[in-house]
């Protein structure tokens, strides 16, 4: 059973003599085609070069005035084009027909006896076959795409692990200045928890199907939850019932964006853990030690800004009467320092509401996704 595009096909008939056009015309009646006649080869050249409708298949005729069938078909693949030809001749020559064929026509129909019977059939045959050559092009084209998105890919993939290869090696080699500091086994957990921010981004990239950004709350939580489970076995001084809050408005980064500010969460919470509240419990005051200790991470942009604010607070023993900022000599700070410049945005650090301590990361993206 024909389909209703099948029974409703464009035809665009090509021929200059009024006889064969009536006959034509007249074999096709009982179809329901659309039937478009030019009888002068350079008109028929130039409607297909731009045509005003489309059509689906050319009856093309070989002896036109001002530009024959043979020189049509060149000239129409030279331009790229594709349609499916049938080429229409008195001439019954092999020769003329193979010339055709080479020269783009999908068949070749001469004026017998029995052309305007066989001439429907043929338009049917040719056009389910270009049809066919027509998706096959439209595939092929849809694999090569796929293909060049596949090595560009591949290129951002081996362009992102030197990235990161590039961060752990500057990591590494800042730690080592640092290393008369800290036991050995801290370093090495320090060290641990860096990669791990950075992996953590590459895991959520191979959960989505947007390479190109990260759902920033999802990472923010799983990241302050590893680093709770992380020091939960080995705990600092009070961090074993230290609880986390986050408060993260709901956007996406790009990967540029987001490393930085995990490697930035990473040493603020780290840091908070460690310093942030008393060692020894019986030297705090009855209010601190009834005060659910907490270590809040939250981050803000402004709407339809580009004004964002990161923060990582703690209601824990607050700063030292004598800090001062400029001065503080670690690690942790030198690398948080280093990230915020690399964002370009600045860095406050004081007193937390009720108490304890928060520090602040101000800085631009320039689009929330």
């Amino acid at each position: 059973m024909k389909t209703e595009e099948q029974q409703r096909l464009e035809i665009l008939l090509v021929e200059d003599n009024e006889d064969h056009a009536y006959f034509i015309k007249r074999a096709l009646d009982n179809r329901d085609y659309h039937v478009t006649r030019i009888a002068d080869g350079k008109k028929a050249f130039d409607y297909m070069a731009d045509p005003p409708r489309p059509f689906h298949v050319v009856l093309l005729d070989y002896y036109l005035p001002s530009m024959d069938g043979l020189e049509i078909l060149k000239k129409i693949a030279e331009m790229g084009k594709d349609y499916a030809f049938i080429f229409l001749t008195v001439d019954d020559s092999a020769q003329t027909a193979v010339e055709a064929m080479k020269s783009g026509a999908m068949d070749f129909l001469p004026k017998t006896a029995q052309f305007f019977d066989d001439l429907p059939a043929m338009i049917e045959k040719v056009y389910a076959l270009h049809q066919v050559r027509l998706e096959k092009k439209r595939l092929e084209a849809q694999v090569k795409k796929s293909l060049k998105e596949k090595e560009l890919l591949l290129r951002e993939i081996h362009h992102r692990v030197k990235n990161n290869l590039s961060i752990i090696h500057s990591l590494l080699h800042f730690q080592a200045q640092y290393a008369d500091r800290q036991p050995v086994e801290t370093i090495l957990a320090n060290m641990r928890n860096r990669i791990r921010s950075l992996a953590l981004v590459h895991e959520k990239l191979y959960k989505t199907q947007d390479l190109t950004r990260i759902y920033f709350p999802e990472y923010c939580n799983d990241l302050v939850t590893y680093l709770m489970e992380t020091f939960r076995p080995n705990p600092q001084p009070g961090s074993s019932y230290v609880k986390f809050k986050t408060d993260v408005d709901d956007i996406h980064l790009d990967i540029d964006t987001i490393i930085p500010l995990g490697l930035i969460i990473n040493e603020l919470v780290t840091n908070a853990l460690t310093h942030g509240f008393s060692n020894n419990r019986r030297n705090t005051t009855r209010s601190e030690r009834l005060r659910q200790p907490e270590i809040r991470v939250s981050m803000h942009c402004e709407k339809n800004k580009s004004d964002c604010c990161l923060a990582v607070s703690d209601n824990g023993k607050g700063l030292p009467a004598d800090f001062n900022r400029d001065q503080t000599d670690t690690l942790g700070m030198f690398i948080v320092r280093s990230l915020v410049e690399q964002l370009n945005g600045s860095i406050d650090i004081g007193p937390s509401h009720p108490q304890g301590t928060e520090v602040a990361i101000r800085f631009q993206i320039h689009r929330l996704l």
